[in-house]
């Protein structure tokens, strides 16, 4: 849900990473809505705050280390430098 969100705001509204970041932690930290995994969506955010990568790189990096994988190969040169992943 969280990836669809940033690529509304993104594509249809037109937001910049700021305010998508700020959309996301008001929607992370409110009671009414539940995210699965929200620890890991935070750290997620705290990647695509610090990066040029995308929030759903960021996401599914994060997503493959809380299930154990070492790295996460990717094609996208924004990820470069991120933590956990590999260019390929």
């Amino acid at each position: 849900m969280l990836s669809e969100v940033v690529w509304v705001l993104e594509s249809a509204y037109g937001y910049d990473k700021e305010a998508i970041i700020s959309a996301l932690e008001r929607l992370l930290s409110t009671h009414e809505v539940e995210v699965e995994d929200a620890d890991v969506a935070l750290a997620a955010l705290h990647d695509y705050r610090r990066s040029a990568a995308g929030f759903t790189d960021c996401l599914i990096g994060h997503r493959n280390a809380a299930h154990g994988c070492g790295e996460t190969g990717s094609f996208d040169k924004r990820a470069k430098g991120v933590a956990g992943f590999k260019m390929l």
